[in-house]
């Protein structure tokens, strides 16, 4: 004969009770789940915001184009969110388009010196590093200057054979960098010196002095 009695109570175990919660501390509970937290409702202002600006120029385009076929006025409230947004990309994208024009490091002879360098454009730099090939030290100005016109596609980056472009130019000049504004020269580095007096500060003094 059974000297006990086993009481049975069906409980609700997913109550936030005191029982449960010690019985919870014990293990014999598995913990509550946890709750997701609401995100604050956001207004229709910040719900357009949000969507427009995953969007690409072509799809804001597009969004557009199917509301004008579907006949929506000037006045629709999407519409003019869209437009306006649609706009503004295009203004960044023309932006970025003339900043980054440039962004390689090219060669410059004689001949084209003036259409490449003094009409550049207006509000354009031009850093021109006067070289010579087997000469050590231009070589490095080289290898920076690949560097810096990656770094700064606004600005332009050439390079002219001194032989070519300068032929009067004394070894002992090299390397020469002359920086261009507006088509006139705004200052000059002649020779290793200038550029810091070792070809490992020529990049530090470019980017300190110059841009």
């Amino acid at each position: 004969m059974n000297g006990g009695m086993n009481i049975h109570v069906d409980r609700n175990t997913t109550e936030d009770t005191e029982f449960n919660a010690i019985l919870r501390e014990k293990g014999i509970l598995p913990p509550l789940p946890k709750q997701e937290e609401e995100s604050p409702e956001q207004s229709p202002e910040t719900q357009r915001r949000n969507a427009v600006e995953k969007m690409s120029y072509d799809k804001l385009t597009e969004e557009i184009e199917n509301l004008e076929d579907q006949g929506r006025s000037d006045e629709d409230e999407d519409s003019k969110f869209l437009e306006m947004y649609r706009q503004k990309r295009l203004n960044e994208m023309r932006e970025a388009a003339l900043k980054a024009r440039f962004g390689t490091y090219g060669e410059v002879t004689k001949a084209d010196w003036t259409s490449c360098i003094n009409k550049a454009g207006d509000g354009i730099f031009v850093v021109v590093h006067i070289a010579q090939k087997g000469n050590e030290k231009c070589a490095v100005v080289d290898q920076h200057m690949q560097v810096l016109a990656a770094r700064y596609p606004a600005v332009k980056f050439l390079r002219g054979e001194a032989s070519l472009c300068v032929p009067d130019l004394p070894e002992a000049n090299l390397p020469t960098v002359v920086i261009y504004y507006d088509g006139n020269v705004k200052m000059q580095y002649v020779g290793s010196k200038a550029l810091g007096g070792h070809p490992c500060n020529i990049k530090g003094v470019i980017h300190q002095k110059t841009l």
